[in-house]
């Protein structure tokens, strides 16, 4: 197995006692693999240097020690070698009239005012926290301009007090690159998180990369109080390929609103192989879940389509064959039962007891509560035409002209008295049974009639696929 240097690189820590940088493996947090300790009393900024690391998920955690003894962890993140390149910021203490700005010695963060401006915290993102008031919210409480390195206060009228205590928490950057550390392309996302099951995200993993690879056919990922959240940070969702179907229902929390599709979600379904990135954006004195980006068949589930190939060599996509033997799953078919069925008029679906009854097969069936399945139309051998206001989507209509044929036999001419094979005599006998006025009708050799097949629109076959 290929191994990887990582390097992770820490700001000055404000401690008297040892550090130790440790690194434990996910699958084991409680044994440290790896450590490096560094004596006190001072503790500049440096670089850790761990080589020979296997590509697996790692914990790393700066620990402030003494005689070898934890005293309290002072950073935590994990990282993976081989995709990701770490960068730690030490957390900083602030009292303002006292403490001096980073790299602006001797200037000081300065009470009576609103804003604070600091270069050395450019590139990073922040958690900052008002002693005796609580970790404060941003975009409410404070905004934080990471370009410029810009603190500032939102309430009106704020501004921070003499000798008032700030402290202020810098999130792990993470850089693509080979493990080395040599790669300054910022990553898109600061960590990832692989979610197997129900799970709540909290407003610390804003920003994060979630893998979904469910185990079961059905999950919910619960996204945090809205409010908690920064405002405009993304968080990415990509659900691992299946072969077989499997939905995730990515919900919101209490009343708060997703504004996308027709608007006023409550969340959104994602399915195998989709991916989407969502964000808070903050209107006045409203919130909204917004889409940064989606791929997937979001906005196309229920569509029908024609195809060569079968559904199984096909993503998120089931043949219009009515379900199989019994129907399809509510909870692993959920996208397209939620926003197809349960949105259609009720003309437009049957029971699911009677759907193989008559033509009912080419509507979607209700629910059967009994095992959670419904049916889809089963569309194969028959062509669509399209609907109007007097024939709704799903409405059968039967052949206008069935099965017949077309011969000729022995035709009787009764005012010759006989048989004639083969003569048609065209004409009107005037309501008599028989009409003896040949000068009235046209002698026709029916045999030498051509009698041609039926025309017919040509076709060709193609499968009848589902958007799912």
């Amino acid at each position: 197995m290929a191994t990887f240097t990582v390097n992770i690189s820490t700001s000055a820590t404000i401690t008297t006692n040892d550090l130790r940088m440790a690194l434990y493996k996910g699958s084991d947090p409680n044994t440290a693999v790896y450590f490096i300790d560094e004596a006190g009393p001072t503790h500049a900024a440096r670089t850790w240097t761990f080589p020979g690391l296997e590509p697996v998920n790692w914990i790393c955690r700066k620990l402030e020690i003494s005689g070898g003894v934890t005293l309290q962890v002072l950073e935590q993140f994990t990282f993976t070698p081989g995709s990701d390149d770490v960068e730690v910021k030490a957390p900083f203490y602030i009292e303002f009239d006292v403490t001096v700005i980073p790299n602006n010695s001797p200037n000081v963060f300065t009470s009576g005012l609103s804003t604070f401006v600091v270069s050395d915290w450019i590139g990073w993102d922040i958690v900052a926290e008002r002693i005796g008031t609580g970790t404060m919210k941003p975009a409410i409480d404070y905004t934080w301009n990471a370009v410029t390195g810009t603190f500032s206060l939102l309430a009106n009228g704020d501004m921070f007090a003499p000798n008032e205590h700030f402290f202020i928490t810098f999130l792990t950057k993470v850089v693509t690159g080979g493990g080395s550390g040599s790669s300054s392309v910022p990553a898109i996302f600061n960590q990832r998180m692989t979610v197997t099951g129900n799970t709540t995200i909290l407003a610390e993993d804003i920003g994060k990369k979630i893998l979904l690879k469910i185990t079961g056919n059905y999950a919910e990922v619960t996204l945090p109080d809205i409010t908690s959240v920064a405002e405009n940070r993304v968080v990415f969702f990509e659900m691992q390929r299946n072969a077989t179907m499997k939905t995730v229902f990515i919900k919101t929390t209490g009343a708060d609103i997703m504004d996308w599709l027709e608007g006023g979600l409550s969340g959104v379904y994602i399915c195998p192989g989709e991916s989407i990135a969502l964000y808070r954006e903050k209107d006045g004195a409203n919130n909204y879940w917004r889409v940064h980006d989606a791929d997937g068949n979001f906005r196309q589930v229920g569509l029908e389509v024609n195809g060569y190939l079968s559904a199984g060599n096909l993503t998120n996509i089931v043949e219009a064959d009515g379900g199989g033997a019994s129907g399809l799953d509510r909870f692993q078919y959920a996208r397209l039962y939620n926003r197809v069925v349960l949105k259609l008029p009720s003309i437009e679906k049957v029971a699911y007891s009677s759907w193989a009854t008559g033509n009912n097969k080419y509507k979607y069936s209700k629910l059967d509560t009994g095992s959670n399945k419904f049916r889809i139309p089963d569309l194969r051998g028959i062509v669509s035409k399209g609907a109007d206001s007097s024939n709704v989507p799903s409405f059968y209509e039967l052949d206008q002209v069935g099965t017949h044929d077309h011969a000729f036999g022995n035709y009787k001419n009764d005012a010759q008295g006989g048989s004639q094979s083969n003569f048609l005599y065209l004409g009107t006998d005037n309501g008599a049974s028989t009409n003896t006025d040949d000068t009235k009708k046209t002698k026709v050799n029916a045999g030498s009639l051509a009698v041609p097949l039926e025309n017919r629109v040509k076709t060709y076959r193609t499968r009848r696929l589902i958007l799912c």
